[in-house]
């Protein structure tokens, strides 16, 4: 009983105890009125925003560097004759999803993407609020196929990095460009063939499509020449070029003397070659005619670089010589090819090939038959390439709110506006 009153008189005693009183000055109505705002400017933003996420236009800008200027949007339309099955795919992917694509030459943003050395005051301060803004409101995404050494001077800081994809298709030895780290900041997905730059977070794998069935109107072993080479002439300093190696063979060929070799291409005219054919306009049907090909990549040593190439001998029935990608056995089967790593010279090569009989020669083909029609093979096929391509063009989750927003003023700079 005694605690109980104890602690009561405690309690009491502090109950009574005098209180600190907090004395709240008068706040300026303006000051309140602007409180009220900040806490509810979020959803008057987003109310704002609605109306352009809903009816705003989704298209795509396709600038492919390979193709001539001005862009032609005869490229989408198979019943013409600069149409190709890969775009006609392309532009049925992307009407699919209810969005227009369009064909583009970079060259039309020249003005907006060029590099100045000094802005003027009201320039960089449009810069900063975001109001710089080159592409359209109604393109979602603009997507770049490579890209020409003329956009060297194109800042693509002033466009919107949710909006960029890049497609890195050449290796360095053609767009040294293409891999510089600092170009790469300015795109929110970037897909390339290089294993060593995949991250799946920027960096994304692709597969160039180039997977074909193999033909019919196959000649027989014995009415077959030993070997050929299709390559255009060119010239790198890359210390990985394989343009030397090709070079090589054919001077290899020329000293031999016979016709057992022939090589095809542009840019050889004027350099005297005995063997030389001239320039072909249907790569299949003089590749079919001959036994074996050289078939060098533009780099060796990387990891992935695995073009038309071997695909093009695979479809012809020709047993090719190879030398490129590093890790070429992880995508197609050793016994389907000659590795020319194991070589050390071209007059070795030339032996092998001489020594290799009927018999041999159809193991390999049918060896190229079973990849053909291997589900590893469809890594290579059109319809996995679309797969990747939707994948590119792939709204991240807040771009539902953001998509429309000006260049420049992207949902993190908002964020911290919020």
């Amino acid at each position: 009983m005694a605690k109980l009153v104890l602690a009561s008189v405690s309690w009491q005693r502090t109950w009574n105890e005098p209180r600190e009183v907090r004395v709240i000055p008068d706040r300026n109505p303006l000051a309140l009125t602007m409180g009220r705002l900040k806490r509810k400017l979020p959803f008057l933003v987003c109310f704002a925003l609605f109306p352009l996420c809903c009816f705003a236009g989704k298209r795509v800008e396709l600038a492919v560097d390979w193709l001539p200027s001005p862009p032609d949007q005869s490229i989408f339309d198979a019943q013409s004759g600069s149409g190709s099955s890969l775009f006609c795919s392309v532009k049925k992917k992307v009407l699919a999803r209810g969005w227009q694509i369009e064909s583009v030459d970079l060259a039309k943003y020249k003005n907006d993407l060029r590099r100045s050395k000094k802005k003027k005051w009201w320039e960089r301060i449009k810069d900063q609020l975001g109001f710089s803004r080159p592409l359209d409101r109604k393109v979602s995404y603009l997507v770049l196929w490579g890209l020409k050494n003329a956009c060297r001077k194109y800042d693509f800081s002033k466009l919107p990095k949710e909006k960029l994809v890049l497609f890195m298709w050449e290796p360095s030895t053609v767009e040294p460009y293409l891999y510089q780290k600092e170009l790469h900041h300015h795109f929110s997905k970037i897909f390339t063939w290089d294993d060593d730059l995949v991250d799946n977070k920027r960096y994304f794998k692709f597969y160039y499509p180039v997977l074909l069935k193999m033909r019919e109107d196959i000649p027989d072993f014995e009415s077959r020449k030993l070997c050929t080479l299709v390559s255009s002439n060119l010239h790198s300093k890359h210390p990985h070029e394989l343009y030397s190696k090709r070079k090589e063979s054919i001077q290899f060929f020329e000293n031999l003397g016979g016709d057992e070799f022939d090589f095809y291409g542009m840019n050889w005219e004027g350099c005297g070659y005995k063997n030389y054919r001239g320039s072909i306009k249907d790569k299949g049907a003089v590749l079919k005619n001959y036994r074996f090909a050289i078939c060098y990549e533009n780099l060796k040593e990387v990891k992935g670089y695995i073009t038309e190439k071997i695909f093009d001998c695979f479809s012809c029935g020709v047993v090719p010589v190879y030398w490129g990608a590093s890790n070429i056995e992880d995508y197609i089967p050793p016994d389907c090819f000659i590795d020319r790593r194991k070589f050390s010279s071209n007059e070795e090569v030339y032996r092998y090939l001489k020594n290799i009989s009927r018999e041999e020669f159809e193991r390999y083909l049918e060896q190229i038959r079973a990849f053909l029609l291997s589900e590893k093979a469809q890594l290579f096929s059109q319809e996995n390439f679309l797969k990747t391509f939707e994948f590119s063009i792939r709204c991240p989750h807040k771009e539902f709110l953001f998509g429309c927003l000006p260049s420049g003023l992207s949902a993190q700079r908002l964020n911290l506006l919020l």
